[in-house]
């Protein structure tokens, strides 16, 4: 798992039963080579879907695009059921917790956006030395990873699994009142954005290893 895939679609609140509908039937993706599994949910504030694939390297995305992925596309008719979509590559910089995300447990993803990181070495350190460790000590997390864009080298993202809803807004709790004040990020990071994405498990599909 070195590579991540982010797709982001924007749905209409009307086609979002479509939507899914076509999202469910990317399972060809699980006998592709250096396929390492896929979840995706809807952000919990709007009507996005995002989806995250993981792969073992960019050339063995490159041949899943070149051979069945318009195949599938043009069959589910996914491309009549959003307004529009987004496709990032992000890869693999550290591992906080956990080698791989477990596709079959749902819960939520935690995506953390930054972008225009100035000072690489202070984001480092502040994620090793601030955030890192009360993650790992959070009940519930269940696996994270920090990411940086392929051709963006600039932005970043951090992504967390989290079983429920109320063990990551229990980390949310205890983060304001004792890590917020540490750290500083505004002056490192032009743009810091994120979501909550509750997956959805018909989506997730497991590599076929």
């Amino acid at each position: 798992m070195t590579i991540a895939k982010l797709i982001i679609c924007d749905v209409n609140s009307d086609k979002r039963g479509d939507f899914s509908t076509s999202q469910c039937s990317w399972a060809q993706l699980s006998n592709c080579d250096g396929f390492g599994g896929q979840a995706g949910g809807w952000d919990d504030s709007s009507s996005t879907a995002t989806i995250l694939g993981f792969w073992e390297s960019q050339r063995h995305v490159g041949e899943f695009m070149k051979s069945i992925h318009d195949e599938i596309f043009k069959r589910n008719n996914q491309e009549s059921t959003y307004n529009s979509c987004s496709v990032d590559y992000f890869e693999l910089i550290s591992i906080i917790s956990g080698s791989n995300v477990n596709f079959s447990h749902g819960g939520l993803f935690s995506i953390i956006y930054c972008s225009g990181v100035t000072n690489l070495d202070k984001f480092t350190r502040d994620q090793e030395a601030i955030w890192n460790s009360p993650r790992l000590q959070q009940s519930g997390m269940l696996s994270a990873h920090i990411w940086r864009h392929i051709t963006l080298e600039d932005n970043y993202m951090v992504v967390s699994h989290w079983e429920s809803k109320n063990a990551h807004e229990q980390y949310l709790r205890d983060m304001s009142l004792t890590l917020r004040p540490q750290a500083c990020p505004s002056d490192y990071v032009e743009t810091i954005s994120s979501s909550i994405v509750e997956l959805e498990t018909l989506w997730s599909i497991v590599p076929n290893k």
